[in-house]
Formats: structure tokens, sequence, C-alpha cells
């Protein structure tokens, strides 16, 4: 759903899948690295380092990818070498501060993903569940304002950084929650098609309804249920 709507499909709320990608990656850090963070078994640091490697590689070749064709387009200059030293470090493009991502629009998701790893790191992982559920709650709750006010924009706007802290703020903290109250074991059964189905159901309904309040719905009850479907899928190996 994604790389069709960056090929420019009209796909209303495909760029809901980032959300959801926030909520999964909370639950996958929580699960694999909270315990460790919190016991200092692993350190910030470390953790940080890991994460960076982790995600580096695909960013820089999209990166490169955006270089050479504005290159080609355009030709050299010290603009365009500014950018790609900064993007392909996985930094947004603070020389053109008007689009930020141009080289790779997409980064903008990662980068965001680096500051919930480093918030996660240095704060959420010690963060009791009482005190999560809170900041998850004013997360989403200046996601619905921003949803009010500005129509839910996609995020990685230059002039609203504060949205795309919302937005991961709300997915990632959930994400979060789910592992700790739940661990692998989802609260409700949901079936693992229900999870493959959801958004792109979500994106066809919204050519015939789309109030407002439709991707904070998104993110509130349909992103969890797709979260818990995941959960109870059992994966068996067939002789």
């Amino acid at each position: 759903m994604v790389v069709l709507f960056h090929l420019g499909l009209p796909i209303k709320g495909a760029h809901l899948a980032v959300d959801f990608f926030f909520m999964l990656s909370g639950f996958v850090m929580a699960r694999t690295y909270e315990e460790r963070l919190r016991t200092g078994a692993m350190g910030s640091g470390a953790f940080l380092i890991k994460r960076y490697k982790r995600l580096w590689g695909w960013m820089a070749l999209g990166t490169s990818i955006g270089f050479v064709a504005l290159y080609l387009q355009y030709g050299l200059s010290s603009e365009l070498l500014i950018a790609y030293a900064l993007m392909v470090s996985m930094l947004p493009a603070l020389n053109v501060p008007s689009a930020p991502y141009f080289l790779n629009i997409p980064l903008w998701s990662i980068i965001y993903e680096l500051v919930a790893n480093i918030a996660h790191a240095l704060g959420l992982a010690r963060m009791n569940t009482r005190a999560l559920g809170a900041f998850a709650l004013m997360c989403f709750v200046g996601l619905c304002w921003t949803a009010f006010t500005l129509g839910f924009p996609w995020g990685g706007l230059a002039e609203y950084h504060w949205v795309s802290l919302f937005k991961v703020g709300a997915s990632y903290s959930m994400g979060i929650l789910i592992w700790r109250l739940w661990g692998d074991t989802p609260p409700i059964k949901v079936p693992f098609a229900f999870s493959l189905a959801a958004l792109p159901l979500y994106c066809l309904a919204t050519y015939f309804w789309h109030p407002p309040i439709a991707p904070l719905i998104f993110v509130a009850v349909v992103a969890p249920l797709m979260m818990f479907g995941g959960m109870g899928a059992m994966i068996t190996k067939q002789s």
C-alpha cells in the first residue's frame, strides 16, 4: 500500500501504514530489548547503535538513488551535496528547510522511528505502565487535535515537525503497552486474515466515507486489532 501510494496512486489512507509500523515497532522493541534496557544489561548507547546500523543500509540506498536522479536532472550543486551528506547519515536536509526529505521522502518515518528508539532507551523503558499509558494518551490527544485542525497530515511536513512527534509518540507507546499488558497472547482472538486485509479495506472504505475521525479510529482500534491478529498467528512447519 505504501509503495503504491509513493508511486502516485490516489490511495487514501495508505499513509496510515506508517502509524501501524510505529505501533509494531514499539511492540517489537519492547519485546526484544526493554527488559535489558530496564536492568542495564544493554546500555542505551549500544541499543541505539544497533538500531542505527539496522536501519541505515536501505535508507542510504534510497537516498543515493534520489541523489543520482536529481543529479541527472538538475546537475551538481552545493545544496544537493550538503543535503545528500545529511540524509545519507539519516538526518533531515536542514539546508533545505522547505523539503528536508526531498531525496528520500520515506526517510522521515525512519528518522522519527530513531527518535522513538532514543525516547525508549532513555526514558520509556524505565517508565511504569501507568505513566506510559498517560504518555500514550497525551500523544493521542495531540494527534486528535492535529486531525481536526490539519486534517491528519501524513507526517514529515517541514513546518509541522511536532505533528510527526504526536504520530510516532502515540503509536509507538501503544505498541509498548500492548507488549507489557498482554505479551505474546492477545486479549481477544482476531483472525490473521484481518491483519492482512484491514488496511486495504480501510483505504477502499475511505473512497465512500472519510470523516476526520476515521484515521483516529484506525490508530486507536483497527491497528491494535491488526496487532492482535499477528500475535495470535501460529506458524507450523509441515514436512
